[in-house]
């Protein structure tokens, strides 16, 4: 049990620290306030639109070199929908979350953009000014490293340290863990949003591969539950 001087001191020491720390804080405030008022509303539940089987919505392949397009064509003959990561682990990760049917909210602020998905994974959009961590200090992540910074009401977006063997659509095709993404999201109108992503592949492209998905945004006012069951493992 704490003493009644003990209670009373650090109580006394907690308000000497507060008003301290008021005249920052109330000027943090006013920092942020107006920082938000220059970001776009984004709030709401959204859905992707268009073909979700393949990552890019027309329906083309990665430009996979030939070693990489050689497994690619006889994964997609052999594999099956068990053998589909997003299927196996529950978790579909970056880039494919962007081309999922999985509904999402977004909250914007101004030290990040969270993307909250209804398959319950997140992405974290650092605006906060941070870069990449250290070469040393990555590895390959589901959910990948990404900072991001806002061109007037565009939100580019960094992203690398992806995780390289997961599938980034229903047919099998795949990055490399040196993937370097480049997104510019936008809202070209108060129901849609855009998603201009841009991936190099130095290990499996012949060449950039630029990919654009769009999101309606829905009626819904939360994220409606999604449960994920693995398949049971083969006897």
């Amino acid at each position: 049990m704490h003493s009644p001087f003990r209670t009373l001191l650090l109580a006394g020491t907690l308000g000497a620290l507060a008003s301290s720390l008021a005249p920052q804080a109330l000027a943090n405030t006013a920092e942020r306030t107006a920082a938000f008022a220059k970001l776009p509303d984004w709030s709401g539940v959204w859905k992707v639109e268009g073909q979700t089987d393949t990552f890019d919505p027309s329906g083309k392949a990665p430009p996979y070199n030939p070693e990489w397009a050689a497994a690619y064509a006889a994964r997609r003959k052999t594999a099956t929908s068990r053998e589909d990561t997003m299927v196996r682990q529950c978790m579909a990760g970056v880039p494919r979350l962007m081309a999922t049917p999985a509904t999402f909210m977004v909250m914007v602020t101004p030290e990040e953009t969270l993307l909250h998905f209804s398959r319950r994974e997140i992405r974290h959009l650092w605006t906060d000014g941070r870069d990449h961590p250290p070469a040393d200090e990555l590895w390959p992540f589901t959910w990948a490293d990404s900072i991001a910074r806002w061109e007037g009401q565009v939100l580019v977006v960094d992203t690398i340290s992806n995780k390289g063997d997961l599938w980034i659509d229903s047919t099998g095709a795949k990055l490399s863990d040196k993937a370097h993404i480049t997104e510019r999201i936008s809202m070209p109108d108060k129901r849609h949003l855009r998603d201009e992503l841009v991936i190099e592949d130095p290990v499996a492209f012949t060449s950039s591969w630029t990919v654009t998905r769009s999101y309606v945004r829905t009626s819904l006012k939360e994220l409606p539950e999604q449960q994920c069951n693995p398949p049971q493992a083969r006897q």
